[in-house]
């Protein structure tokens, strides 16, 4: 997982020319694991007592003399995320020094802490994004999946607060079986609110075994996965786009053959450990938050050399051999952290998503084949 994705055309040529450089242009600060939701596919969510026996929160100052390490090595955009952000001790004076170094920050949150005062701190040093989840239309939903009766009706008023002092906002979404229903209505929201949505029905387990938990029962089947998948793609793309795209599909489907023999390893499709890097709440620099290695404790040995030992080690890292030799790789959105996470191995292949993705085909395939049908008719 990429610490950020560019928007802009400027900012796609940036990411490819640190990539080439191997420069560390984006980065993430988790700056703790505590959260006021307790939702239950949550993956890093730790209870204050559980954060106690495992380690200690950095200070503001710690993050900040780090940023600035980071920052003379090239980093330009930093997200600050959790657990929940609001929740960081002195994130006030935080955020205001990261601001003033001229980071391009974006903020990870579920939205139910923003006060007017953070909403006015906002405005005042405005960041690149406020990426917002959101993970129902109702506080039911909220009161279900996330443990808060009153969640929703809390993050409207975030949306709300943020748009009337024009504070960027992005929508994400997370589908699991608890609001699997409310798809339609979560689409919805983001339209009438004219904020951008990005909703994923894949949910990636969690890669700090022993440490945090994880409900396997919170995420969808393989096969309701890529249903979402589909009724996503719907939503996103125009009725031309999503027509080519189940026609490239079903293509692969019927005639996508796996590759003969043996092939050359395949790196890792992402930037992470190329151009970004994570920082867990214990300090630890990582390529990505779904990967617990290869890490490095950052603030011990310094930000260059971490950055030195983690592009070294990701380079190490290569996808599964059938992954590679796959002939529906094209559809495939496999990547070293799902390997990792599913299986616990970079070097095996993680069946729940090689069952993803063929439903994924079978039922692009089935919608091609229904339009011809009617085309001929």
């Amino acid at each position: 997982m990429d610490s950020f994705t560019p928007t802009t055309k400027l900012e796609e040529r940036l990411v490819i020319s640190a990539t080439r450089k191997r420069i560390p242009l984006g980065g993430s600060f988790e700056l703790l694991p505590l959260c006021n939701m307790n939702c239950r596919m949550c993956f890093l969510r730790l209870s204050t007592e559980e954060m106690r026996a495992q380690g200690r929160l950095r200070t503001a100052d710690d993050w900040l003399a780090l940023a600035r390490e980071a920052k003379e090595a090239g980093m330009l955009f930093l997200l600050l995320t959790g657990g929940e952000p609001f929740m960081y001790p002195e994130f006030d004076r935080l955020y205001r020094g990261l601001s003033e170094m001229g980071l391009f920050l974006t903020l990870n949150t579920n939205g139910t802490l923003i006060t007017e005062e953070y909403a006015d701190l906002l405005a005042e040093h405005l960041p690149r994004r406020v990426n917002i989840t959101l993970y129902g239309s109702s506080d039911e939903i909220y009161g279900q999946l996330c443990r808060n009766p009153h969640g929703f009706t809390q993050v409207m008023r975030a949306i709300h607060l943020l748009q009337e002092r024009h504070v960027p906002v992005k929508l994400n979404g997370s589908l699991t079986p608890d609001n699997w229903e409310d798809l339609e209505k979560i689409q919805q929201i983001a339209h009438d609110l004219d904020i951008p949505l990005e909703v994923d029905s894949y949910m990636f387990p969690s890669s700090r075994k022993g440490v945090c938990k994880f409900d396997e029962k919170a995420r969808l089947t393989p096969e309701k996965a890529a249903e979402g998948y589909v009724k996503i793609r719907q939503d996103e793309l125009s009725e031309e786009a999503f027509r080519e795209l189940a026609k490239a599909m079903a293509e692969c489907y019927d005639k996508g053959v796996d590759f003969p023999g043996e092939c050359d390893p395949e790196p890792l499709p992402c930037r992470a450990g190329l151009s970004s890097f994570w920082i867990n709440w214990k300090g630890m620099m990582t390529p990505c938050v779904f990967m617990d290695q290869p890490g490095i404790p950052v603030f011990e040995c310094g930000f260059e050399k971490a950055w030195e030992y983690v592009k070294q080690e990701r380079d190490k890292l290569f996808l599964p051999s059938e992954c590679t030799k796959c002939g529906k790789r094209a559809f495939c959105t496999v990547c070293g952290a799902c390997a990792y996470t599913e299986t616990g191995d970079f070097q095996k292949r993680p069946d729940y998503m090689c069952a993803m993705t063929m439903e994924k085909l079978r039922l692009m395939a089935a919608y091609a084949d229904e339009e011809l049908s009617q085309q001929i008719t």
